[in-house]
C-alpha cells in the first residue's frame, strides 16, 4: 500500500460509494473513515472532500490493539501457534538451536 494508491481509492471508490449509500438512505452526506495510524497512509488533511463532509481521521499511534480488543486476542493466538510450531520443528529436526535457525530461510518462516 502506498499513499498515492490509498488516496486514489479514497476519492474514486470510497467517497462515491459513501455518497451513494447516504443518498439512498436519505441521510446527510457526511462521514468519517476511522483508520489505524499506518505510515503508508497520506496525511489526513489530504483525505478530505472539498466540502469537508467526508474525511479521514486516524486513531492515535499504538492504540489500535487497545481500542480493538479482538486484535489483541488474534495476535496473541497467532504468536502462540507460531512459537509452538517453531519449537516443534526445531525438536523434530534434531539439530542444535543455532544450526536449526541458521538453516531457515525467509520462505521457511512463512510456512512455520
Amino acid at each position: 500500500m502506498t499513499g498515492e494508491i490509498f488516496e486514489q481509492w479514497f476519492f474514486t471508490e470510497f467517497v462515491p460509494s459513501v455518497r451513494k449509500h447516504l443518498r439512498a438512505k436519505r441521510l446527510e452526506e457526511k462521514a468519517i473513515l476511522l483508520l489505524d495510524n499506518c505510515p503508508a497512509y497520506p496525511l489526513a488533511e489530504r483525505l478530505r472532500t472539498r466540502d469537508g463532509k467526508i474525511q479521514v481521521e486516524y486513531l492515535p499511534k499504538n492504540t489500535t490493539s487497545k481500542i480493538q480488543p479482538l486484535d489483541q486476542g488474534v495476535i496473541a493466538i497467532f504468536k502462540q501457534h507460531y512459537r509452538w510450531n517453531l519449537v516443534r520443528q526445531m525438536i523434530e529436526s534434531e539439530l542444535s538451536v543455532t544450526n536449526f535457525l541458521k538453516k531457515l530461510t525467509i520462505k521457511d518462516f512463512f510456512y512455520i
